[in-house]
């Protein structure tokens, strides 16, 4: 009897099966509606799994399994599950060490709109973007955080990738045409709160994904994407 003989991976093919595993996994995606309601891009991220995984019957959550398949660190985690439950978007039936039983408010999204109009924190960007969740790729995420930076500033490069034209990301394969910061456009359509998205560029910056200039007069605060990550 013939038997077919799969070789095993050589280290270096498990490696680069891995990463191009992570590569192509599905994204993390949330939306900027909720995370502004919420206060919180975090939360709002660990909301649309949650109910992701409710849809599928799974009432269930490890915390490290939530980790990791959000991006999110250990206590990232715990902190979202803290202002989901205090905003009474879910409800844990149990609590235990390294997990929850969970129930996500049929209603919570009418709660949060209503809070946001209590906030006068609702404008015309918003609700058009509502329908439009944003989508971070988890290696962004891994691969910044790893580097000491924060799920924000994976959102906002992931953010800047995606309202780049296709060509413009093949003419400029190192670096991008100068732009403008169009911060209140950015807030609004990431969710985050100035002072979030003061410091995902800021970290974008450290870390080489982002450069800045000053040019003109008066000067104006230039930025581009270094694409040789």
């Amino acid at each position: 009897m013939n038997h077919s003989y799969i070789p095993p991976l050589s280290q270096d093919q498990d490696a680069l099966s891995h990463a191009m595993g992570q590569f192509f996994d599905n994204p993390v995606t949330y939306n900027p509606f909720v995370a502004k309601a919420l206060g919180s891009t975090k939360a709002a991220i660990l909301l649309d799994h949650l109910v992701e995984q409710e849809a599928k019957g799974d009432h269930g959550a490890q915390l490290n399994h939530l980790a990791q398949e959000t991006g999110l660190g250990l206590t990232e985690v715990r902190t979202a599950l803290q202002i989901l439950e205090n905003a009474e978007v879910i409800q844990l039936e149990s609590k235990f060490t390294n997990g929850c039983v969970y129930s996500v408010s049929p209603y919570f999204m009418g709660d949060l709109v209503a809070r946001l109009e209590e906030r006068n924190g609702i404008d015309g960007h918003l609700i058009l973007d509502m329908m439009n969740p944003i989508s971070i790729n988890r290696l962004h995420i891994r691969t910044i955080k790893d580097q000491g930076g924060s799920a924000n500033a994976a959102i906002l490069l992931s953010f800047l990738l995606g309202i780049m034209s296709n060509n413009d990301r093949q003419n400029k394969p190192e670096l991008t045409e100068w732009f403008e910061s169009n911060d209140s456009l950015w807030l609004c359509m990431t969710g985050m709160s100035e002072k979030e998205l003061r410091n995902a560029k800021k970290t974008l910056i450290t870390l080489g994904y982002l450069q800045r200039s000053k040019s003109g007069m008066p000067a104006r605060v230039l930025f581009r994407l270094n694409m040789k990550f």
